[in-house]
């Protein structure tokens, strides 16, 4: 099965693989961004809003802190 984007670049691979001549390969494009975006719109919105992970770890070390553990109360 294809993630959204793979499903968007395959829709645009098949783009000049359809007989349309009345449309040009700009207005077929246009048409299938509008219609994969009206699809996905509100996955798209909440992306990355639920559960997202940071991955960022912090060390901080120096020499002339108290050794209980009070400099991260600072």
């Amino acid at each position: 099965m294809l993630n959204k984007f793979q499903e968007l670049l395959e829709n645009f691979k098949n783009l000049n693989q359809e007989e349309s001549p009345q449309e040009n390969i700009l207005e077929k494009g246009t048409k299938t961004l509008k219609q994969w975006l009206e699809n996905y719109a509100v996955t798209l919105n909440n992306w990355g809003k639920v559960g997202e992970v940071n991955g960022t770890m912090m060390q901080f070390f120096h020499w002339y802190i108290p050794s209980d553990g009070s400099h991260w109360n600072h």
